[in-house]
């Protein structure tokens, strides 16, 4: 992160499922580590933030080792576990979120942002809008049976997309739409990442209004 990167606060945390939270503590684990070898620390901030876990995911504050605790509490974790929310909000399934560059906007938590040029961006920018999304869909689609399509577009796999995106709301640039259907490869994302944990929000396949067809070629 920078000069500018702070841990985690527990009113941040509040804010998030526990899909969210565990992901987020994988992550700051990574980050302590990766610190302590390059400068000397006083581990307070990894003291407050373990102090968080213990709390909010019910991580064993007697086990030896806190990073063999947590992935041990994670794995045990059930699916309805993982989608309730941390403040005990009832639980909603994960959704797309607009970015915008109006003043003042700032992403609300338990967003990651999938827009080009980051890892989970869609590699087709050909325009328009939908022909590419559609081409997103068949291109994670045909990787499954012709592992060679990959290496013509590289883009992380359906594990990795699981195991980083599960749980999260997706930020793209593509505006909001109620229509069924995706309009957004965030929302393939969302659905590739979610539906074996909300198949009624994210099916397996897409709903009516979403034929997996050519889009025209005025679609946008």
């Amino acid at each position: 992160m920078g000069s500018t990167y702070r841990p985690l606060t527990k009113d941040e945390a509040l804010h998030l499922n526990r899909w969210q939270l565990f992901d987020r503590a994988r992550q700051e684990q990574d980050r302590w580590a990766r610190r302590r070898r390059r400068v000397a620390d006083d581990g307070q901030a990894e003291l407050n933030f373990r102090a968080l876990c213990y709390d909010l995911l019910g991580v064993d504050d007697t086990a030896a080792d806190f990073d063999t605790a947590l992935a041990d509490t994670r794995r045990r974790a059930t699916v309805a576990y993982l989608n309730s929310r941390v403040d005990g909000s009832p639980p909603r399934p994960p959704r797309r979120v607009q970015l915008r560059r109006a003043a003042g906007f700032r992403l609300p938590p338990g967003v990651k942002v999938v827009s080009r040029p980051g890892r989970y961006g869609n590699p087709f920018n050909a325009g328009p809008r939908a022909h590419d999304v559609w081409l997103f869909d068949m291109h994670l689609a045909r990787r499954r049976a012709r592992p060679y399509y990959n290496d013509l577009w590289p883009y992380p796999s359906d594990q990795e997309i699981r195991a980083d995106l599960a749980g999260w709301d997706l930020a793209c640039w593509c505006p909001l739409t109620d229509e069924p259907g995706a309009h957004c490869h965030a929302d393939v994302l969302l659905r590739l990442a979610n539906h074996s944990y909300w198949p009624n929000v994210w099916p397996d396949a897409w709903p009516p209004g979403w034929t997996g067809q050519r889009p025209a070629p005025d679609s946008r």
